[in-house]
């Protein structure tokens, strides 16, 4: 199993989105979405942990904390499937493609 950074909750978007374009694809099923009080404008940082799929590893959990627009709060629910890149250095981060 990959280690996930469970107990490490990082802001994914500490990332240069350069880099990003040699990310891995894969899919993430989201299994909690919890509040953190924290915003920036309308919108909130969520911390959430996600089941993360890629092709040729076994599933994961990563949790991080996520920026989730006030409009689009309501898709973060359990149980939704959304498509991902994994920084394939150490599969620690994901984010939203």
């Amino acid at each position: 199993m990959i280690d996930g950074g469970i107990d490490d909750i990082e802001n994914p978007f500490d990332v240069d989105s350069g880099l990003m374009r040699h990310w891995l694809p894969g899919t993430a099923t989201i299994l909690a979405v919890d509040r953190t009080d924290e915003w920036v404008d309308r919108n909130e940082f969520f911390d959430v942990t996600l089941e993360i799929d890629l092709e040729g590893f076994e599933a994961y959990e990563l949790r991080q904390r996520q920026l989730i627009p006030e409009r689009a709060q309501f898709e973060w629910q359990p149980g939704t499937e959304v498509d991902v890149l994994v920084n394939p250095a150490d599969h620690s981060k994901a984010v939203l493609r």
